[in-house]
């Protein structure tokens, strides 16, 4: 009987496996995971195993597996790694879970696809309730506005003249700019409707358009926005700078996601060269602010804003894993104080407009490091960084992050795991006094917290912009 019990498992398990490989998000993740699994499931049921030899070899296995592959598989099965920092710790948990029979129910019963794709769509706000649909802000979504967030980069042979030096290279970045579309129309008209394409970036106090985002608008719609040199300043990525204004009448609304948007009909009018050619400017602050919640939700690819919740519902509360309170600069953009790798507090500019994070020398010395350091390396080549004040700066030195940044919390609050990196992965953080910090030195900044960073989060939440409570940062991950 029991030899008949064998091999109905080894039939349930080869179908399984050979299912895996008609399906199209298989990989070799998924069948080092099948493969691993069926063994010890045979090696369990094998007549006269000998339990500390099978032990012994499944705790192999697991430790011969990639962190990765430890985390995909404990994802599975639904059990949460948000607390764990080393591997063993990991294999351990696996380990607990293989012989508790855990695996050998997903074998059976095919593991969900929902989970296989790491961008899929995994959170769910339905509690709130909340529609996850393109472009939709219906009735039964609680939501203010949800609009998709699009992605663009820069061009990776970008060359601009530096400052300090001569041509430099633009260092590609595995952040993002995260834009979005926005509407302008006239009240009244049903067609002539101009649509842009703006960077959401929490280190610009308003919104900015660039002369061509305004040629665009006038060749559609003659006139329907009038331009006036020099009248304004306008605040980027800690910069303060005058500028152009663009202006039109008041009876010309803009829209985002279908919403009208409560927003003064003038914006700056200026230069974006720095940032990619898809981009017809920037919204920032002037913006966020009117909101008492604005998710980044970088697993659905949308930007989620509430104009009086400042805490809508987390579905699940083990996904916070960094929570720490916003200050506010003398320019009124925000900063965050960080540890990257357990030193610091850093204070950091959060800039969701910059594709990559910075340090300056003053980030580095609050690091209790200096160029002498045997972490900080010299970059070899010419790479240098260029925010959207189109000034750019050669970079010479870099820290490397490879185990996890943090948020530091209030002193009363209850410890958070921050975000892991996984074990081959980097984070470069380039080095050097960046002019778009030089303006915020008396506020000690010492870099920028940018998107390569922050788009490691599922979800990076601003709660309070409003002034409906204290500012805070948080940080979700599963």
């Amino acid at each position: 009987m029991r030899a008949l019990y064998v091999v109905t498992i080894v039939l349930c398990l080869t179908v399984q496996t050979l299912s895996f490989g008609l399906t199209p998000n298989y990989d070799r993740k998924h069948q080092s995971f099948a493969k691993v699994t069926v063994h010890h499931l045979l090696t369990q049921l094998h007549l006269g195993s000998n339990s500390n030899e099978i032990d012994n070899t499944l705790l192999e296995s697991l430790r011969s597996m990639r962190v990765k592959d430890l985390k995909f598989e404990l994802d599975t099965l639904n059990i949460s790694t948000s607390d764990v920092f080393e591997k063993e710790e990991l294999v351990q948990r696996l380990y607990n879970a293989r012989i508790n029979g855990a695996s050998a129910n997903v074998i059976a019963n095919g593991i969900d696809n929902k989970k296989i794709k790491k961008k899929k769509k995994r959170r769910s706000y339905d509690a709130n309730p909340m529609t996850t649909s393109n472009n939709s802000n219906s009735n039964n979504n609680s939501w203010t506005i949800t609009t998709p967030l699009i992605y663009h980069e820069l061009e990776s042979s970008k060359s601009v003249k530096a400052q300090n030096a001569n041509d430099i290279y633009i260092r590609p970045s595995p952040g993002k700019y995260a834009s979005i579309k926005v509407q302008l129309h006239k009240q009244g008209m049903q067609t002539n409707v101009i649509e842009w394409m703006l960077l959401v970036d929490t280190a610009c106090s308003g919104l900015v358009l660039s002369p061509r985002a305004v040629s665009k608008a006038n060749s559609i719609c003659p006139n329907i926005i009038q331009t006036i040199d020099n009248a304004g300043t306008m605040t980027m990525a800690g910069s303060s700078q005058g500028s152009s204004v663009a202006k039109w009448d008041t009876y010309t609304k803009l829209y985002i996601g279908g919403i009208e948007i409560d927003h003064t009909n003038v914006a700056a009018c200026q230069d974006i060269g720095a940032l990619p050619s898809q981009l017809d400017g920037i919204i920032g602050l002037s913006f966020l602010e009117k909101f008492a919640c604005v998710d980044f939700d970088f697993v659905n690819d949308e930007l989620r804003l509430d104009m009086s919740n400042p805490s809508p519902i987390i579905p699940n509360v083990n996904d916070v894993v960094a929570q720490g309170p916003l200050s506010l600069t003398k320019l009124r953009i925000y900063t965050a104080d960080a540890t990257l790798d357990g030193r610091g507090p850093v204070k950091l500019l959060v800039d969701t407009g910059a594709a990559s994070s910075f340090l300056n020398w003053n980030g580095v010395s609050q690091m209790k490091l200096s160029s002498s350091s045997p972490q900080i390396e010299t970059i070899q080549g010419q790479l240098g960084a260029m925010g959207a004040d189109n000034m750019a700066l050669q970079l010479t030195h870099r820290y490397k992050v490879k185990r996890r940044y943090n948020l530091v919390a209030d002193s009363n609050a209850v410890p958070l795991p921050g975000i892991g990196l996984d074990e081959d992965q980097v984070c470069n953080v380039d080095i050097g006094d960046l002019p778009v910090l030089e303006t915020l030195k008396s506020d000690d900044v010492g870099g920028i917290l940018g998107a390569d960073l922050l788009m490691m989060c599922d979800v990076v939440r601003f709660s309070g912009l409003n002034g409906g409570g204290s500012p805070t940062m948080i940080l979700m991950k599963q």
